[in-house]
């Protein structure tokens, strides 16, 4: 097992060279509505009300998911987590910037000679796009358990189809022009939602013999106890986020986990862990 140093895969200075830190007033504005929003949570969404916000999604063409905007008030939408603080930012799209870094700093870090990539639970596309833009892939995929996400990453032009991380079938992938040493599957905060029910997809992944599997997760071990990242377990708790997989994988020894934690995070989670 490799731990690498926190946010190893991302320069949050090189994403955004602008962002300042909180003011005490702000700070006590966001701490409120972090309070609020985590009284108010009892659990992720179900499958049907993701259907209706990927419908709606799709309807008003969003290029980039909304849920990474969380806001009671404009000052909201501007905060994010850092280094165990809270900064504001107003480049627009801060938290998929980020990932698409992240993306690209792992695919640099791994060094190996790619062909397919599938990313699954692709929600709206985002992240296929960007790997699109990178030139590297000769076949980029996308699936998620919701009609109306794999219906907008075709229309984008990628090949997407239904698949369900907490019931997955390796039928799903029958067809695909998949070599298994030349293929990459990823996550990108999809696990999080199957909170204690992962490991029939950690079978399909074991199943697959594919030879790189990354995430992009909150990950619950890697949460101190303190300050900001205290109020992001709480919240984790409160949605019943993805528990147990994190220390599941470092007690296996048949194949290398590598690890680091990142401090940066949205409104309520750090969900930027590789």
């Amino acid at each position: 097992m490799t731990k690498l140093n926190t946010n190893f895969f991302i320069d949050l200075k090189e994403v955004d060279s602008d962002y300042q830190l909180c003011s005490e007033e702000e700070l006590e504005s966001i701490r409120s509505s972090i309070g609020r929003k985590v009284s108010q949570t009892s659990n992720c969404p179900t499958k049907n009300q993701w259907e209706d916000y990927w419908s709606d999604v799709k309807l008003k063409e969003h290029k980039i998911p909304t849920f990474f905007k969380k806001q009671d008030h404009e000052l909201d939408s501007q905060a994010f987590r850092f280094d165990n603080k809270f900064i504001l930012s107003d480049k627009e799209h801060l938290a998929s910037d980020c990932i698409h870094a992240i993306i690209k700093n792992i695919l640099n870090y791994l060094k190996a000679d790619f062909d397919s990539i599938v990313e699954f639970g692709c929600g709206n596309g985002h992240n296929l796009e960007y790997i699109k833009s990178l030139n590297l892939f000769s076949n980029i995929y996308g699936c998620d358990f919701s009609e109306s996400a794999v219906s907008i990453v075709k229309d984008k032009g990628f090949e997407s189809f239904i698949f369900d991380m907490k019931s997955p079938s390796s039928q799903k992938l029958k067809g695909l022009n998949l070599n298994n040493e030349k293929t990459i599957f990823f996550t990108s905060g999809s696990m999080e939602q199957l909170g204690h029910s992962w490991s029939p997809f950690f079978a399909f992944l074991e199943s697959s013999n594919v030879n790189y599997v990354f995430h992009i997760e909150p990950i619950i071990e890697l949460y101190s106890d303190t300050g900001v990242e205290a109020m992001s377990k709480d919240f984790h708790k409160k949605k019943n986020y993805l528990q147990g997989y994190f220390s599941f994988l470092q007690e296996q020894n048949y194949f290398n986990l590598t690890y680091s934690k990142s401090n940066f995070g949205t409104l309520y989670d750090q969900g930027f862990n590789v």
